[in-house]
């Protein structure tokens, strides 16, 4: 079910929480390193009944009903075909930062952007492809991990570059070419074919793509975090009519599995020593709590500002909706794409998810500043929330083009909810770093 979040029931959600949590110092604090003794039984691959979501399980006619104009996606075409969009991230991406058409997505990633705790989020879009969705930014060395275990295009702007050379390979350029993926630029568009048409940075300039970009210039919007793509228009301009297959990365769904303990609220810090007067309080928007809905049975997500009650000012994580785009320049230049001079931003439904997973991971910090996660070829610890409900496992990911698969207490792949989620990459090894449940 969709709210519309304006700023009375963003107030409502808020008092209402208030009252329900319980103080932070009761809720069981997660060992990361614990050995879960968990004896994996080897995953295949998963299939899901025509007409069926392989990213969120959802029936596709259903989802039909709510279909904007000019969206397209799985829905409207009946294919798989995942593409991954970078944000922002900036303050949790609330507020002026939320990310537009956010509710579309099907499944986001959280992962450390620098090692002082700030983060970044990406979407995947499968079921729905919309005509606008960012704010953009710079890709880590952990977004080409998890592009390449979607295959999937990836839509962003600018890249981690560190000069340090180093067995980690730091700089996602170099990263791609070594995969052996071209960048989309105009000769690369002309030499490859269209499967391979997979990084489309904003700021690297192609006349052969700068039609589906765009930026939104106006007031709560810096030129860093204005940069947005029309999904749905590239994917139809890099497809056309031709048919298409892509690998398969479809989640297993199910029945909430027997066991596990309660689960009802999340709280992931990345800074669990932010204090409210330090001088960067943008710290303290990178803690986040998420809370159970029974009645929907989701999880809603908030950004954190008082760590000993985290629960009594949080600001919910909803999309943006961007209306009444009254003019555009009529042309575009090579690096600025479409230009929205006027636009009206609103704040649009909350953003929800019915799967929570906490993917402990390691972090390398080769310069002491761009992370370089382990996140292939390893396993780790998990744990899973949904229904209310705290699930330990572990995960696992053999190679760089495989991927993850999480793992219940028996050794089988845990199935999930139908729904929408949230993958929180969590490095255990850097310090300040906690999540707690109860």
């Amino acid at each position: 079910m969709k709210k519309l979040i304006s700023l009375l029931l963003i107030c409502a959600f808020v008092l209402s929480c208030a009252v329900a949590s319980a103080d932070i110092t009761s809720a069981k604090t997660i060992d990361a390193t614990a050995n879960r003794n968990i004896n994996i039984q080897p995953a295949g691959e998963n299939t899901v009944p025509e007409g069926i979501s392989p990213t969120t399980g959802r029936d596709l006619a259903d989802l039909e009903a709510d279909l904007p104009e000019g969206f397209g996606g799985m829905v409207v075409t009946n294919k798989y075909y995942p593409v991954m969009v970078q944000h922002c991230g900036f303050l949790s991406a609330v507020g002026d930062a939320a990310p537009i058409n956010g509710t579309y997505a099907d499944i986001y990633y959280e992962l450390a952007k620098a090692s002082s705790g700030y983060t970044r989020l990406c979407m995947i879009f499968n079921d729905y492809h919309p005509t606008l969705a960012g704010a953009c930014r710079s890709m880590r060395m952990g977004n080409v991990w998890i592009r390449q275990e979607w295959n999937a295009p990836v839509l962003y702007a600018g890249v981690q570059d560190t000069s340090v050379s180093n067995q980690y390979k730091t700089n996602v350029e170099e990263a791609r070419r070594l995969l052996g993926i071209p960048s989309s630029t105009s000769s690369d568009l002309n030499k490859y074919p269209w499967e391979m048409r997979m990084y489309f940075d904003g700021l690297t300039g192609s006349k052969q793509y700068l039609k589906w970009k765009y930026r939104i210039k106006d007031a709560g919007l810096t030129s860093e975090d204005n940069l947005v793509w029309d999904v749905a228009g590239l994917v139809s301009g890099l497809l056309g009519d031709r048919d298409f297959s892509d690998h398969n990365h479809t989640f297993k769904f199910g029945a909430l599995p027997e066991g596990g303990d309660e689960g009802s609220e999340i709280y992931v810090m990345f800074r669990n020593d932010a204090v409210k007067n330090v001088d960067d309080k943008g710290m303290f928007y990178f803690n986040s709590v998420y809370e159970y809905e029974p009645e929907e049975n989701v999880y809603y997500r908030y950004a954190i500002t008082d760590l000993e009650k985290p629960l009594d000012n949080p600001i919910l994580f909803a999309e943006q909706k961007v209306t009444n785009i009254v003019s555009e320049l009529a042309t575009y230049n090579e690096l600025d794409g479409k230009v929205i001079t006027s636009c009206t931003r609103t704040p649009g439904n909350a953003i929800t998810f019915a799967n929570v997973v906490i993917q402990y991971v390691e972090n390398k910090w080769p310069d002491g500043e761009h992370p370089y996660p382990v996140l292939y070829g390893t396993s780790g610890n998990a744990d899973v929330f949904m229904g209310g409900k705290h699930y330990s496992c572990v995960w696992k990911r053999d190679g760089v083009d495989d991927r993850t698969v999480f793992y219940g207490e028996d050794g089988q792949e845990i199935p999930f909810q139908v729904g929408r989620t949230m993958i929180v990459q969590m490095d255990y090894n850097a310090a300040h770093r906690e999540v707690k449940y109860e």
